[in-house]
């Protein structure tokens, strides 16, 4: 199926992903940020919608365009390489959780899921331009960059990095937004 995007929009897209990035201050707590207990998104031609709900029950929605999911599925990536949370086989390794905590982090995963995103979150939720990550040792702080120019700040323990890295890796191929090499199929590229 591929992206229903130009090469130049891609390229708009590259440009405001770097001149863009929000500030990330080596001294700012990651538990100042609300944190994140579960994920879901919506894959489309055109980006990932995706929702999260928080550990107060808030739910937020944002449109994350191709190549800020690609950047974002890269920070969840290079985060586990940094961290090695989980190996190859998806089992958790280097996490400074007990057993049991997982077990309570995975289960709030799957029974706090955020309502899947639908047309109506499509028309209202603000668009991420950039993004930037930083790991400890208990997670991922995460900022991503509106492009109003406010910043999210969200803290995403390594249950919900390994489960948003699947979505988007998932939702990608599905549609075919990249090829086996990470370059964007677009409608001026496919045959």
């Amino acid at each position: 199926m591929g992206l229903t995007l130009s090469r130049s929009e891609l390229k708009d897209m590259e440009r405001a992903l770097v001149e863009r990035l929000p500030p990330m201050d080596p001294f700012e707590s990651p538990f100042d940020a609300p944190k994140a207990v579960s994920v879901v998104a919506g894959v489309s031609t055109f980006g990932l919608l995706l929702s999260v709900r928080f550990a107060d029950a808030s739910v937020q929605t944002v449109m994350l365009n191709p190549v800020v999911s690609y950047a974002l599925g890269r920070v969840c990536l290079v985060a586990n390489d940094e961290r090695g949370w989980w190996g190859e086989d998806g089992a958790w390794k280097n996490v400074p959780y007990a057993p049991d905590e997982l077990e309570r982090m995975q289960t709030a995963l799957q029974q706090s899921l955020p309502p899947v995103p639908g047309v109506l979150e499509y028309e209202h939720a603000p668009n991420a331009v950039s993004i930037f990550g930083g790991s400890g040792p208990i997670g991922l702080l995460l900022k991503l960059r509106l492009e109003n120019g406010s910043v999210l700040a969200w803290m995403l323990s390594p249950v919900v990095v390994m489960n948003l890295m699947a979505l988007i890796s998932d939702g990608a191929q599905r549609l075919d937004w990249w090829d086996e090499n990470g370059e964007f199929i677009t409608a001026d590229t496919r045959h």
